[in-house]
């Protein structure tokens, strides 16, 4: 909605939409084939937004490469905020079911972050 007060640049381009919208996935597969791909999803925090977005974008990660789920402090993990199940529910049942990420601690800065467990790290 303002798009006059974001940054500019060649290798920026913003979308609007749902990130799970069939149509904005499709635009973000095109574009990401044969590159070295890093994910950050920040958007509903809700346990099915982000389980669903965790199984989508997983497949665009790279080997050694980082699929990060940001707010994973909150829904009492330790900060209330969000009503009902988040991100770090979505994590702990996305991670049921791969065996190629695994949780990568050390990139929680001193052992505090706003996305504990979030930093998933593709190994396979």
């Amino acid at each position: 909605d303002h798009a006059d007060k974001l940054p500019q640049h060649k290798r920026i381009t913003y979308l609007k939409g749902s990130s799970i919208d069939d149509e904005i996935i499709n635009f973000i597969s095109s574009r990401v084939k044969d590159k070295k791909v890093m994910v950050i999803l920040d958007s509903d925090h809700s346990k099915a937004h982000v389980l669903k977005e965790l199984e989508i974008y997983n497949k665009f990660v790279s080997i050694g490469s980082f699929l990060i789920v940001e707010d994973t402090n909150c829904s009492g993990y330790p900060v209330i905020g969000i009503e009902g199940e988040g991100s770090m529910e979505a994590v702990i049942e996305f991670l049921k079911n791969k065996e190629d990420f695994i949780i990568n601690r050390g990139c929680e800065k001193n052992f505090f972050s706003f996305n504990p467990k979030g930093f998933l790290q593709k190994i396979k």
